[in-house]
């Protein structure tokens, strides 16, 4: 395994923890209001979510090039932030101080 396999397999590992905390945070309050739904709405509930499912796919293709277009624009401009403050003589304060 090379240097930038076991790198990414570590960064992988490390990440798994908190994505699955951040999907179990999310997933069981939409499994409970969705049940509540189908228990007060029933098939009125159903029929209302299908209806859901292309604007699902509307906002997560949005979100989808928000985040190709926002993130290295955001990116540079966080870099240019640190290079100007880096030039005036002061320092942020990082993960290992």
């Amino acid at each position: 395994m090379s240097g930038i396999d076991h790198f990414l397999s570590a960064a992988a590992q490390q990440l798994a923890g908190p994505f699955w905390t951040a999907i179990g945070t999310l997933v069981w309050p939409a499994l409970v209001f969705g049940a509540l739904a189908a228990l007060t709405k029933g098939r009125a509930a159903l029929a209302w979510t299908a209806g859901l499912i292309s604007e699902t796919r509307i906002n997560l293709s949005l979100h989808f090039v928000d985040w190709i277009l926002a993130g290295p624009l955001m990116g540079i401009v966080l870099a240019a932030i640190n290079g100007i403050i880096g030039g005036l003589g002061f320092r942020l304060v990082g993960a290992e101080a």
